[in-house]
C-alpha cells in the first residue's frame, strides 16, 4: 500500500507571483504519479500548499476515478481562526475528501 501512497506537505504562504507555476508543477507531478500506480494521496489540509495539493488531487480525479484524497488533520477546528472565504475552501475540500482522519 505505501507504494501507491503519496503524502503532501509544504508551506503555507505561497507567493502570488508562484503560485501557478507550483500549481502546474504539482499537476505534472500528480499525473507521474498515477501513471506509476499512486492512487492514495494524502494532505494536512492546512493552508497554503496542502489547499493546493488536495485541489489538484480533487481534479486529478476526474481524470482518474481510482484515485483517492485522504485529508489528514491535526486537530478538528483547525480553521477556527481563518478568513471565512477559507473556511469555505476548506469545508469544500473536506466535502470531496474519500477520508478524514
Amino acid at each position: 500500500m505505501r507504494e501507491r501512497t503519496c503524502c503532501f506537505t509544504g508551506h503555507r504562504d505561497i507567493p502570488e507571483r508562484d503560485y501557478e507555476s507550483i500549481k502546474r508543477k504539482t499537476e505534472e507531478v500528480v499525473e507521474q504519479l498515477i501513471g506509476k500506480g499512486v492512487i492514495y494521496f494524502g494532505a494536512g489540509g492546512a493552508l497554503g500548499f496542502d489547499t493546493l495539493a488536495a485541489e489538484v488531487v480533487l481534479k486529478a480525479k476526474e481524470k482518474h476515478p481510482e484515485v483517492k484524497l485522504i485529508l489528514i488533520l491535526p486537530c478538528q477546528d483547525q480553521d477556527r481562526l481563518w478568513k471565512t472565504e477559507d473556511k469555505m475552501v476548506y469545508a469544500d475540500i473536506k466535502g470531496k475528501a474519500d477520508k478524514v482522519v
